[in-house]
């Protein structure tokens, strides 16, 4: 089971899906939580995937990117450890 750890601290960013204002990011269980451009970020509010730009603000995936994210077995266990019990949107 993945906990949610406030690692780092990032500029504050809005989800492009829903919105809810992000500031901090989580690693993975025995990862540093530092992202760089490209990171993958899920908002902890809707679950929405997006990527860290250069600024460390937040950008949707193209579609190639969403292909290879979702083929990433660590992204679906964080999408299921976040959005574990929500009703789907």
């Amino acid at each position: 089971m993945i906990r949610i750890l406030i690692d780092h601290r990032t500029p504050e960013s809005a989800c492009l899906a829903c919105g809810a204002s992000l500031s901090a990011a989580a690693g993975m269980p025995g990862e540093i939580a530092k992202p760089t451009e490209g990171s993958v970020s899920i908002c902890v509010t809707c679950g929405h995937v997006m990527l860290f730009r250069a600024d460390l603000k937040l950008r949707d995936l193209t579609p190639e990117e969403l292909a290879e994210v979702h083929a990433d077995e660590r992204v679906a266990e964080a999408l299921a450890a976040i959005t574990k019990g929500r009703p789907r949107q």
